[in-house]
């Protein structure tokens, strides 16, 4: 499945962190947004990962999945 994953995270060290997991399973199309092609079972895996790493008081991470039709479409 195609997961869009952007971030706004206060911290560069957790930020850096959260970026070179996320660009390990996809690719960045711009500083805080990237494009993932993964199962679900990596998506609950990158989940945790990233929630290890992040302070959740403070910074934020989404994760939106696109059906197929949506990401045909996306230009």
């Amino acid at each position: 499945m195609i997961v869009v994953a952007t971030y706004d995270i206060s911290a560069d060290s957790r930020r850096s962190r959260v970026a070179a997991l996320l660009q390990s399973w996809g690719d960045r199309v711009q500083r805080s947004v990237y494009v993932l092609d993964i199962t679900a079972e990596t998506l609950d895996q990158i989940r945790a990962r990233c929630a290890g790493i992040m302070d959740l008081d403070v910074d934020s991470l989404y994760f939106m999945p696109m059906c197929a039709t949506c990401w045909a479409t996306t230009t």
